[in-house]
């Protein structure tokens, strides 16, 4: 078969699944509509999750702890349910709010610092004895506590 040919095919095959797929369509309308349009930031957030999920099963294994599938399945399941309750919520009142958008990136802001926290601590705790993480560990540590004496998070 001609390379012509296959592209010519791949094209209409591409255009009828734009014409005939109304569900992945208002499926797609009603996610961008929750979350907001794509930002880079969303991207850094999956990311994080991802390498937060694999330092994590790192951390424990490194400790000794059991790691279930019942249990890492839970887990993910509950944050990525709050996460998008958060980021939804914040994209809402972004929308009922006048001015700019401002809620989300604050609430992705918020998330993404919080996984980069959680993956520092999975690998100071898998690595106990790297001094560049246990520095690290603690300086984030010391300006949480800060932000919490200020009646932050």
């Amino acid at each position: 078969m001609e390379r012509s040919s296959l592209l010519d095919q791949a094209l209409l095959a591409l255009q009828s699944l734009l014409t005939q797929a109304w569900g992945a369509k208002v499926l797609l309308a009603v996610l961008v509509f929750l979350f907001g349009t794509w930002r880079e930031a969303y991207a850094a957030l999956a990311v994080l999750m991802l390498l937060d999920f694999i330092t994590g099963v790192l951390a424990a294994k490194h400790q000794n702890k059991p790691v279930t599938s019942k249990t890492m399945g839970l887990k993910t399941g509950q944050k990525v349910w709050l996460y998008s309750v958060v980021l939804i919520s914040a994209n809402l009142a972004d929308k009922g709010i006048p001015g700019p958008d401002f809620l989300l990136g604050l609430a992705l802001a918020m998330l993404v610092v919080t996984e980069a926290l959680s993956v520092v601590e999975n690998l100071s705790r898998t690595f106990p004895d790297q001094p560049v993480l246990m520095h690290l560990r603690s300086a984030l540590g010391s300006k949480l506590e800060d932000l919490k004496d200020k009646g932050g998070p």
